[in-house]
């Protein structure tokens, strides 16, 4: 009986060798493995007239920086501005976001994500799209929970909360019987903040 002690005392002193072997074998082969750079990401900026100089893309780019993605340094901005003149050319734009290889496109337009949806819709988008501040974005994504696509983002509420604005108006001025609302003529909003 001892004697089987013995052997099975040098059988578990003989694995711990090999395995505490084993495991400094592999942390020393994976140390003096090379250093690999990060990775230099390119995210696109899908723009028009009411972004340029927004808040939420430029807090987005510090958030970045903060978070350690440096412009030009580990992350490269592409910038398309359609301008006044999106109903033209954000289409072209969109697609030229979408066939550069991006990792990602920021909007915050409601206009630029239904450029990039109709790229969805026909099966050609490539890129993951994140929007920012978007009036309408169950245009965009019918669950922001569970985006069903590669849209997904977070709105700012304007055309969801315009009928209680209203209400709000009304009780504090019980006696107006008109209310000007100034939407961009065209706007994928306009209709929505007629009703």
């Amino acid at each position: 009986m001892i004697f089987k002690f013995k052997y099975a005392v040098v059988a578990v002193l003989a694995a711990v060798i090999m395995v505490g072997g084993f495991y400094s074998w592999k942390f020393i082969s994976e140390s003096n493995q090379p250093v690999v750079a990060p990775k230099n990401y390119k995210i696109g900026l899908l723009l028009t007239d009411k972004d340029i100089g927004s808040a939420n893309i430029a807090g987005f780019k510090a958030g970045m920086e903060k978070a350690g993605y440096k412009e030009g340094v580990n992350v490269t901005y592409i910038e398309k501005n359609a301008g006044a003149d999106r109903a033209t050319i954000i289409d072209g734009y969109a697609k030229d976001l979408n066939d550069a290889g991006l990792d990602l496109i920021i909007i915050s337009s409601t206009s630029a994500g239904k450029a990039l949806q109709k790229l969805q819709d026909a099966g050609k988008l490539q890129t993951k799209i994140f929007f920012l501040a978007v009036g309408s974005p169950h245009d965009l994504v019918k669950n922001l929970q569970l985006p069903e696509g590669f849209i997904t983002g977070i709105g700012e509420g304007t055309v969801e909360f315009a009928g209680k604005r209203l209400e709000f108006l009304k009780e504090l001025v019980p006696n107006m019987r008109k209310v000007i609302s100034v939407v961009e003529k065209g706007s994928t909003n306009e209709k929505l903040f007629k009703e």
